[in-house]
């Protein structure tokens, strides 16, 4: 058995769902996925030499570079406003921090 994906197409999408995901979308805070799409656009999407383990770890980096930047984005609108937010984000800051560095360091040891 298997799974057949259709295609869609904005233009397909119901009014009533449009809607509805708009006015959720203005209800609902900032979020590190939300403002990670936001940080999209400043990075260009390129896929790796797959032969090449370095051209990988640095791509890996520029994601995490990315990923770091959204979070802390986030944490700076909820500072003061959102412990229970603040606080899980910091946590997953800190595990992004620790992955960047563990790349970074594998790329100096010449990989």
């Amino acid at each position: 058995m298997s799974c057949q994906r259709l295609p869609t197409t904005r233009g397909q999408q119901p009014a009533a769902s449009l809607t509805g995901s708009v006015t959720s979308a203005a209800r609902s805070p900032l979020t590190p996925g939300n403002s990670l799409t936001a940080h999209q656009g400043d990075y260009e999407f390129t896929i790796p030499d797959c032969a090449d383990p370095r051209a990988i770890v640095s791509y890996a980096v520029q994601r995490l570079n990315a990923i770091i930047a959204a979070y802390q984005a986030f944490l700076d609108m909820v500072r003061g406003h959102d412990d229970v937010s603040f606080a899980l984000v910091v946590d997953l800051l800190a595990a992004e921090t620790h992955r960047r560095a563990d790349a970074e360091a594998a790329l100096a040891q010449g990989l």
